[in-house]
């Protein structure tokens, strides 16, 4: 979702400084080792001797305050309306239900039917799991499924799929996306193509 469906990269970026901050952690390595992965994956590996569900409390409660930036990302609305592709759309992400609802409706985006959230699988990416789970509830095969991502953990579950990956550099150097079958800027990009968009307008 994010990186993908909306840019939430400034926010992000303040939210994990000032969480690097508060366990006297470089601000830098903290942001590379967190996109993409769940929060509750990587507290346990940057601050091994805090609460988790204290520094969830703690992040959200930040990640709430900072989203008046929190826009969509060209295609992205189209996508989830149903413009670029009649396909069923599925959001996997590693945000928790609630922050992933709020940051989609601040970007004025519509919540899909299949949402998969750090809530729903016990294993966060780059494990395949919620991959595999959001293509059971949609009723397809994941070897039919194009999976887009942003981040190296997320490129990493999808191919492990066996589904057609593309990779976005929203958040990540070309080098970084390793495994994609096909890069671009955006979800208006990667549909032009793939000729979503005009195999919609047939």
């Amino acid at each position: 979702m994010d990186g993908v469906l909306v840019d939430t990269s400034d926010q992000h970026h303040r939210v994990m400084r000032r969480w690097a901050q508060r366990h006297r952690l470089d601000p830098e390595d903290v942001i590379r080792a967190t996109q993409g992965v769940r929060n509750r994956d990587f507290i346990r590996e940057l601050a091994p001797g805090a609460s988790v569900d204290r520094e969830l409390d703690v992040i959200a409660s930040w990640a709430n305050t900072e989203s008046h930036d929190v826009s969509a990302l060209p295609g992205a609305d189209e996508l989830l309306r149903g413009v670029l592709t009649s396909a069923p759309t599925a959001v996997v992400t590693s945000s928790s239900a609630a922050t992933a609802r709020q940051r989609l409706a601040v970007a004025g985006l519509r919540t899909p039917l299949v949402l998969v959230t750090s809530e729903n699988v016990i294993h966060g990416k780059p494990d395949p799991e919620g991959y595999f789970l959001a293509a059971k509830l949609l009723r397809v095969d994941i070897t039919r499924c194009l999976v887009i991502e942003d981040s190296p953990a997320g490129l990493e579950a999808g191919v492990a799929t066996g589904a057609t990956v593309a990779a976005l550099r929203t958040t990540h150097r070309d080098d970084e996306l390793k495994g994609a079958h096909l890069v671009d800027e955006s979800i208006a990009g990667v549909a032009r193509q793939l000729g979503w968009s005009d195999a919609n307008r047939r």
